[in-house]
Order: structure tokens, then C-alpha cells, then sequence
């Protein structure tokens, strides 16, 4: 069974409540659920839970993320921060700190800054700079990207 889940960021911190939406269809597809078929419930849910296995070491203290799904700037703290970005072209500024960033589809200009950051990149043509620290990269696969410092 095929499922398509959005989150809708409705808290920021490290306690957020999760709007979860999603729709269910079959293998084949021509089989398609009508929009009587999506459920909504809020849940209370931990930062934590959000954090993808690539950073699942990680010592996070921040969630930073917009209330939309608009692509824009996130700035990270001076802490160790969970970035989450949406799905158009967006800018990150991570700061200090261990980072753990996250963006969708687009092209993405992404800046670790200070810290061991692992930043993963989504599909797009993404500028990708770890800067300090011993950073791991990950990303679409587009060989118009350019990524730089980093060491993993």
C-alpha cells in the first residue's frame, strides 16, 4: 500500500504538535482514493521523532522550520539544530553547532557554518557549503550541484 504523508509543523521547540494528513491507494495506479479518503488527526509528538536516521547520533536541542510549506531562509541557533525545509528553494544558514539539515525539492542553498552538520539535500540543483567542522553530505545526485566542504 502506497502512502503519501505531509507534516504540518503546528509548534516549534522540542515538544511540537504534528498535524498528520494522509491519503492511501493500491499498487496499481490506476486506483485512486477520493479526498473523502483523508484523515486528519492531531498527535503530540517529540523533535526527536523527526530526526532521520543519518542523524540519529545527534545531541538535537532545537527544531527550526516554518508553519508553511513556503520555501524561504531558515536560520539555525548557536545550538545543535533539527532544519527541516519545504519543498521549493530554500536558504539555510545553520550557524553553530552540531546541525542536522534537511531540505526538500528545489535549488537549495545550504550552509553548515560551524559544527559537525550532516546536511541532506533533496533533489534540484543545490549549493551545498559544510563549512567548519567535519561535515556529511548527502544529495540529489545533480551533477550541476556544487558541494564544498565536506568531508564525508
Amino acid at each position: 500500500m502506497n502512502k503519501k504523508l505531509k507534516l504540518f509543523l503546528i509548534g516549534i521547540g522540542l515538544k511540537a504538535t504534528i498535524t498528520l494528513a494522509f491519503t492511501m491507494g493500491g499498487f496499481a495506479s490506476s486506483n485512486n482514493i477520493a479526498l473523502s479518503g483523508l484523515m486528519e488527526s492531531d498527535i503530540p509528538l517529540e523533535a526527536s521523532s523527526l530526526i532521520p536516521q543519518e542523524c540519529s547520533y545527534m545531541q538535537i536541542t532545537n527544531l527550526v522550520t516554518k508553519l508553511d510549506e513556503t520555501a524561504g531562509a531558515y536560520l539555525g541557533t548557536p545550538g545543535n539544530d533539527l532544519i527541516i525545509g519545504a519543498p521549493g528553494n530554500d536558504m539555510v544558514m545553520a550557524g553553530d553547532g552540531d546541525d542536522c539539515i534537511v531540505t526538500g525539492g528545489g535549488a537549495d542553498a545550504v550552509m553548515g557554518e560551524g559544527g559537525d552538520d550532516v546536511i541532506l539535500a533533496g533533489e534540484g540543483i543545490n549549493y551545498i557549503d559544510g563549512g567548519d567542522g567535519i561535515d556529511t553530505c548527502y544529495s540529489g545526485g545533480d551533477l550541476s550541484e556544487t558541494i564544498i566542504n565536506c568531508e564525508q
